[in-house]
């Protein structure tokens, strides 16, 4: 099958033609495509790096003529070997630094939340479309009685007003505030596997899967699990108790956590600037 890249192809070879880049980096399958097509071609010359953020990996998220991918665990490796012929490598994940663990904004934020010190905080997040199930999520949370529930539900005003109707917690629409948000959360719920577990991975909440969107979502969940760092209940039932265990310490949640912390082990930048050293000194010695 012919893979047709018209628009994006010449804004991306334009792009690099204007900065003239030691590496091109791509953080988005779609990007890695277009890139990969333009290197095979040769129109890109530099090497181009190929950035999973995720831990399963779609066919159409590598090209066999990318120099390099960075997957951000084994099991995303694993994966990614088995969908390209190309050389891949386990770094750690690329966060934002405003992520991480923070007592004075964890306060402040549950001050204004109304959120008392010792009650768990679930924090249920659904990317910026406010794809799934969500209501199906918060429900059960809300209704046991022993959590102050904060959905964010992105740019979904819909979900948002259906959430408000029903008086299902605390609601957030879009919102700038989530570094500050993750670091007064107890627990995590999502159903994707999307960069919000990676931020939540980076300030120490431990993190649940629920109800995964299907396709995509349902295998990076699946492929998380096998790493480790995340819970995956099948019930309400399940979803309730497994919050309920991961708020507070104990033995699943320290696991879930060190898991997660390791995964910051290695720097995603290092390779790409061996590479980009490496480049620099071949035309260096080139007449």
């Amino acid at each position: 099958m012919a893979l047709v890249l018209p628009v994006p192809a010449p804004r991306t070879l334009a792009w690099v033609e204007t900065l003239r880049p030691d590496v091109v980096v791509s953080t988005y399958s779609f990007a890695t495509l277009v890139v990969g097509r333009l290197r095979e071609e040769g129109l890109i010359t530099v090497p181009a790096v190929n950035f999973l953020t995720d831990f399963a990996v779609h066919p159409r998220a590598v090209h066999p003529a990318v120099d390099l991918n960075l997957a951000i665990h084994p099991v995303a490796a694993e994966n990614a070997r088995r969908q390209v012929d190309g050389r891949v490598l386990t770094v750690g994940p690329a966060v934002d630094p405003a992520f991480g663990p923070s007592a004075e904004a964890r306060a402040a934020t549950r001050a204004w939340l109304g959120v008392p010190a010792e009650r768990p905080l679930v924090l249920i997040v659904a990317g910026s479309w406010g794809i799934g199930d969500i209501p199906g999520t918060v429900a059960p949370l809300v209704a046991d009685g022993r959590f102050s529930v904060v959905t964010v539900c992105g740019r979904d005003e819909r979900l948002r007003r259906r959430l408000e109707e029903r008086g299902l917690g605390r609601v957030l629409g879009w919102t700038d505030r989530m570094p500050a948000i993750l670091a007064a959360a107890d627990v995590v719920v999502e159903n994707a596997g999307g960069l919000t577990s990676l931020e939540a991975f980076a300030t120490g909440v431990p993190v649940v899967s629920y109800r995964p969107i299907p396709g995509h979502g349902r295998d990076n969940i699946a492929s998380m699990r096998r790493a480790g760092v995340t819970t995956v209940p099948g019930s309400d039932e399940e979803l309730v108790a497994a919050v309920d265990r991961l708020a507070r310490p104990g033995p699943e949640r320290s696991a879930q956590l060190a898991a997660a912390a390791a995964l910051f082990s290695a720097d995603p930048v290092d390779p790409i600037l061996d590479l980009a050293a490496a480049r620099a000194a071949v035309v260096t010695r080139s007449p």
